[in-house]
């Protein structure tokens, strides 16, 4: 049988505490949040299934196309000098 593979996150267990935690970036903030004890999920599989129960963190729908969210930030307030020289610098 192959391992399920997760698009975001990851389950560890904390041996000095004895639980399960969930961890996720959000943006570029690390997060985390406890599930529960060894003894309420004795194996990683069954953790990942409270989690999913938990529904803690959903994928994010894509923006579709960088240029164009560029695009969409330029025309949002940004000084023009900060334009030319950080956003378009890139692309």
């Amino acid at each position: 049988m192959r391992v399920q593979r997760h698009a975001v996150g990851s389950v560890r267990y904390d041996k000095r505490r004895g639980t399960w935690s969930y961890l996720w970036y959000d943006g570029p903030t690390r997060r985390s949040k406890r599930i529960g004890t060894k003894t309420q999920f004795p194996t990683k599989a069954s953790a990942w299934k409270e989690v999913d129960r938990l529904e803690i963190q959903k994928p994010k729908q894509a923006i579709g196309n960088t240029v164009a969210s560029v695009v969409a930030t330029n025309l949002n307030g940004c000084p023009r000098d900060i334009r030319q020289r950080g956003y378009t610098g890139h692309f």
